[in-house]
C-alpha cells in the first residue's frame, strides 16, 4: 500500500511541476539579426556609422553590429540602451524626462541596474503586445538622431514584428 501511495504522490508532483513551467515569447536569432541589420541600414542611410544592439527581454545581449569607424563608447551606449529598454520595457528617451521630473525614481532604477542609460536611442520590441527584447543605437551625433534611425529601422521591419 505504501508503494501505491508513493507512486501516486510522485505522479501528482510531476504533474504539478509541469504546470508550473512558464514560457515567455522571444525573438529567434535570425529575426534579431534581421532587425539589427535593418536598423543599421537606416542609420547608414542617415549618414551614421552607428552601433546597433539587440537584447532579449531580460536585457542580455543577443546581437551587436558596428561599423569600421564606430567608436567603442558608441558600441557600449548601444548595448546599454538595448539593455535598459528591455529590462524596463519602455524607450530610454522616457528616462530623460524622468531624470528631471522624478530624480528619486531614477535613483531607484539605478539601484536596480547601474548600467541604466537615460538618453534616447533604446526602444522595446514587442510581438503581439508581448515584450520580446529591445534595440539600442549609439553613434549618431545626438541621442535624438540615434532614436530617429532606430525608429526608421523598426518601422521598415514592423510587418515581421506582428
Amino acid at each position: 500500500m505504501r508503494i501505491i501511495g508513493l507512486a501516486a504522490s510522485l505522479l501528482l508532483l510531476s504533474s504539478t511541476a509541469r504546470t508550473q513551467i512558464v514560457e515567455h515569447p522571444g525573438m529567434s536569432a535570425a529575426l534579431a539579426l534581421d532587425v539589427a541589420q535593418q536598423i543599421r541600414q537606416s542609420c547608414k542611410a542617415a549618414g551614421y556609422d552607428a552601433a546597433v544592439a539587440i537584447a532579449d527581454r531580460d536585457g542580455t545581449l543577443r546581437i551587436l553590429l558596428s561599423g569600421d569607424t564606430t567608436s567603442a563608447p558608441s558600441v557600449e551606449a548601444a548595448r546599454r540602451k538595448a539593455r535598459t529598454s528591455a529590462r524596463f520595457g519602455f524607450p530610454t528617451a522616457a528616462l530623460t524626462n524622468a531624470s528631471r521630473d522624478a530624480p528619486a525614481y531614477v535613483d531607484f532604477l539605478r539601484s536596480l541596474d547601474p548600467e541604466l542609460m537615460m538618453i534616447g536611442g533604446g526602444m522595446p520590441i514587442r510581438i503581439r503586445g508581448e515584450l520580446v527584447g529591445a534595440a539600442g543605437v549609439g553613434g549618431a551625433p545626438r541621442p535624438e538622431s540615434d532614436e530617429a534611425c532606430l525608429n526608421v529601422g523598426l518601422t521598415a521591419i514592423a510587418s515581421r514584428l506582428k
